[in-house]
């Protein structure tokens, strides 16, 4: 059979398929992608990687056969093809370049685990630097993945799950580090055992009830640290940590917002239906976390108790937190997707 042949053979049967759904269907009109800018960016991107892949692979006109697809037939496939070769051929993709394959999959609407899967990228240093990172993280985000309805069997089969939470856009490892960093400094610090659990029951809105087993705060992030670290020994054995830098300079206007937020706290209680938790209480713990702790940290798991209590804020408030997200470098849609709702807007 042709290469024709065969296509035209996969056209029928998929034809045959979709009309035993509606009878009338018709195959819609084929439109390719052929903006040139576009498609000379991923020939740009082929002719990067042709040495590689020419070493790689025994046929000996697959990198012209590729630029031909992108060329003469569609842009969107061939760019798909592309992909197809460095993943089944093992090419080794800088991470510069990858960056610009993820850039280039969303001008086709990729996803980007299309980009991603199975594509042997090769990742800059492991670090807890945040780029990348456009939502919450760390222990913050570990606390918010046992709100009620979590999905694991135990856990720590939780954890084990949230470590692997990279994304796109970071180093294998990056979350656990991160995460293993917020955990250590907690641990590391004078915070009291009853301070720990009233964080945590407050952060996951009792969706993990560890006083309910009879497991304290520091028992339990011990628990997160151990997990963290069998996987950072897995996927970056060679990791250091770094010593942690705290932004001990922005402690005093972490402190200011959650001292403003403690009056409306007055009278909030964490499940308020089973074993509560006063609002107050949480607001203190919260202060301690920042002077003994890290304001960072503070200040994320005082977003997390913001949202939990369902605090409203005002449109002054929620300036200042932008200030202090910025300042402390999270990402663009850390407030947007936890107390951006909470604001009063006129």
């Amino acid at each position: 059979m042709s290469s024709h042949g065969w296509l035209e053979r996969i056209s029928e049967l998929s034809t045959a398929r979709l009309r035993q759904n509606k009878r009338s269907y018709s195959p819609p009109p084929v439109r390719p992608v052929r903006e040139a800018l576009v498609c000379r960016a991923v020939v740009t991107e082929i002719r990067a990687t042709a040495p590689a892949l020419a070493g790689a692979s025994e046929l000996p006109d697959l990198v012209d056969a590729l630029e031909q697809v992108v060329t003469g037939a569609d842009g969107d496939r061939g760019m798909r093809l592309f992909l197809r070769a460095l993943k089944t051929h093992s090419v080794p993709v800088p991470h510069e370049q990858y960056r610009r394959l993820q850039a280039l999959g969303r001008k086709f609407g990729f996803p980007p685990a299309v980009v991603h899967d199975g594509l042997d990228i090769t990742w800059p240093p492991l670090s807890t630097a945040r780029q990348g990172v456009t939502q919450d993280f760390g222990l913050s985000r570990l606390a918010r993945l046992f709100t009620a309805g979590w999905h694991h069997r135990t856990p720590r089969a939780a954890v084990e799950n949230a470590v692997t939470g990279d994304g796109y856009e970071r180093p294998p490892g990056s979350e656990a580090a991160v995460l293993w960093e917020d955990t250590r400094r907690m641990l590391d610090s004078g915070l009291s055992d009853n301070t720990i659990t009233v964080l945590w029951l407050a952060a996951t809105e009792r969706g993990c009830n560890i006083d309910e087993y009879g497991v304290g705060g520091r028992q339990w992030l011990e628990q997160v640290v151990e997990v963290c670290e069998e996987y950072l020994s897995k996927i970056a054995p060679t990791y250091l940590p770094a010593p942690p830098t705290t932004g001990s300079d922005a402690a005093d206007a972490v402190l200011r917002e959650i001292r403003e937020m403690t009056r409306q706290a007055a009278g909030t209680k964490i499940s308020p239906a089973f074993r509560p938790v006063e609002g107050t209480t949480v607001m203190d713990a919260l202060e301690q976390v920042v002077t003994q702790v890290d304001p960072d940290l503070g200040f994320r798991l005082f977003l997390r108790a913001v949202e939990v209590l369902r605090l409203p804020l005002t449109e002054e408030q929620y300036a200042r937190y932008e200030a202090l997200g910025s300042r402390f470098q999270y990402g663009e849609d850390h407030l947007l997707f936890s107390v951006d709702h909470l604001v009063q807007r006129t």
